[in-house]
């Protein structure tokens, strides 16, 4: 039998084998961004891509290369991103070949999007194939299995979990897959340091990501580390529990004009001074969390997009399902469970590869801590975008009178704009309803009314009678005062919100290809197409 290939999918097929080695070979050969003599500062300009896995991760090459065909990438001065929207941020700036895909108008987007979807299958087949640990043993855990009464329900976590196996989507031990998601475009992914080189995609960008700490969290299915915060003198959170979420981003600008790199850091609330972890029991240890000077790309990629971490904390689970981890001998808590939560590894330790991969995991002796999914917060990561640009800014001389921003994702995100019930600095489960934290709000007005959305890009659903819509609004607004993000109040936003109603959010590495060929790629077409024109009217003269 002689199997069949259509256009699209030989393009796609090329795409996906050919120059494989062509990011490894120019890790090493980045220049610094282009500034010309004499030149005007940028004004500042931010793009968002918020979480929602392959949804929003797509919709991120759409609006890249809707940026790009309208000569507007290079206005761009902050990229804010999580969850799926990271995905695409790490690709976007630290391949070269993912960017140049992306933004080359002569390039079929399609069949790079397609291809995406080839390569993911085949990562996610191989792990499965060649027995990865990560990918093909789940494991309840030493701790539940000493405890008869814990024992059948290991067994049964373990049977539900295996056929992910068979569906080659071994998504339960989240930080390998995540590697192995991304390695066909980040070849170094596993010790890809963001002090250690400079961007090979876009380079003239700063690029901040959201993760979120939890109140505390299994290393383990034994080992529990609790999380302790230092505040500023005289200062107290508006909050009656300590068992909340606290949002961090972590930023990483461009290079300097001689091509040094310019080195990483953590942004976070101005009232927080220190954030450290302790462990008791046998391992009595205490650690500065934001000290790491060595941070890995894919423990924060990893982390932003952790969705089901919550299960990694005995806090949030108690929360999330009063009395399953109140205690944790009696309710055999965490089942493994906790590795959907990315762990923080300790200085000088990479992930695993080759052999090393196929014979074990990370082990509770490499990691410090655990973190989880920005979306618990702010899952469009503008509040600490916009922290950033008013921080820069205050040191600037011109150019600062509006910040203009774009948001892209799966829905317009209401906890940005203001709710009299909820005031900036309150204390609610905004994105992700039902756990404590800090609300995001930044913006003075009422969230935009679903008859103020205007829809520019309609396409089939796949085998379906039914039509996928996406939508945008815009507005000028007024900033509201946030301590928690930094945000200052006062300031002028023009803002542009791009929202999709596609689904699926994620998928499988079984028929991955026929879904990114048949669902992703047709959205990611339509979508940058309809908002190229939509952007450009947008900018004006920025």
């Amino acid at each position: 039998m002689v199997r069949k290939f259509s256009a699209r999918k030989t393009i796609a097929f090329l795409i996906c084998f050919s120059n494989i080695l062509s990011d490894a070979a120019t890790i090493a050969q980045v220049s610094a961004p282009e500034k010309k003599p004499g030149a005007s500062p940028r004004k500042p300009f931010s793009f968002n891509e918020c979480g929602g896995g392959f949804t929003t991760m797509t919709q991120g090459m759409a609006m890249g290369r809707a940026l790009s065909s309208i000569g507007a990438l290079d206005k761009v001065t902050h990229v804010g991103s999580n969850s799926g929207g990271n995905w695409f941020s790490s690709q976007f700036f630290y391949s070269k070949r993912f960017y140049e895909e992306v933004t080359d108008p002569s390039r079929d987007l399609s069949a790079f999007v397609t291809a995406w979807g080839l390569t993911y299958e085949a990562a996610m087949n191989a792990a499965v194939d060649s027995g990865m640990a990560w990918a093909t043993s789940f494991d309840a855990g030493t701790f539940s299995k000493l405890h008869p009464l814990c024992q059948h329900l290991a067994e049964e976590i373990e049977k539900l979990l295996g056929p992910l196996d068979s569906r080659d989507f071994p998504a339960q031990d989240w930080l390998p897959y995540i590697a192995a998601m991304l390695k066909a475009w980040i070849p170094d992914i596993e010790t890809l340091v963001y002090n250690s080189r400079s961007f090979t995609g876009l380079q003239n960008a700063t690029l901040i990501q959201q993760v979120t700490v939890p109140p505390d969290a299994f290393l383990d299915d034994s080992t529990i580390a609790t999380r302790s915060i230092e505040y500023a003198a005289g200062y107290s959170p508006n909050t009656t529990s300590s068992a909340y979420i606290l949002p961090i981003a972590h930023v990483h600008p461009p290079a300097a004009a001689d091509g040094s790199i310019t080195k990483s850091s953590w942004l976070y609330s101005d009232n927080v001074i220190n954030i450290t972890a302790k462990t008791g029991g046998l391992r009595k240890t205490e650690i500065n969390l934001l000290e790491k000077h060595n941070t890995l790309l894919i423990e924060v990629t990893g982390a932003s997009s952790a969705a089901a971490g919550l299960l990694a904390s005995p806090a949030m689970a108690e929360e999330y399902a009063p009395g399953i981890a109140s205690n944790p001998v009696d309710s055999c808590w965490p089942l493994g469970l906790e590795s959907l939560a990315t762990p923080i590894l300790v200085e000088g330790y990479t992930l695993p590869t080759g052999q090393d991969a196929i014979n074990g995991t990370v082990s509770a002796e490499d990691m410090t801590y655990r973190l989880l999914d920005g979306g618990y917060i702010d899952n469009t990561n503008a509040a600490f975008t916009l922290a950033r640009m008013q921080a820069e800014c205050a040191t600037a001389s011109e150019g600062c009178d509006t910040y203009t921003m774009i948001i892209a994702g799966d829905a317009v995100q209401n906890s940005l704009f203001f709710n009299p019930e909820y005031p900036p600095g309150s204390f609610i489960g905004p994105s992700l309803k039902g756990f404590n934290g800090p609300i995001p709000t930044i913006f003075s007005r009422e969230p935009p009314s679903a008859d103020e959305l205007i829809p520019y890009a309609t396409i089939p659903m796949y085998n379906s009678t039914q039509l996928s819509t996406s939508y945008y609004w815009t507005g000028e607004l007024t900033t509201v005062a946030n301590e928690w993000f930094g945000v200052q109040g006062g300031a002028k936003v023009k803002l542009l919100y791009f929202a999709g109603d596609w689904d699926p959010i994620i998928v499988p590495g079984t028929r991955a290809a026929l879904l990114f060929s048949e669902v992703y790629a047709p959205s990611v077409v339509a979508q940058a197409e309809g908002a190229a024109p939509i952007i450009e009217a947008f900018l004006g003269d920025i």
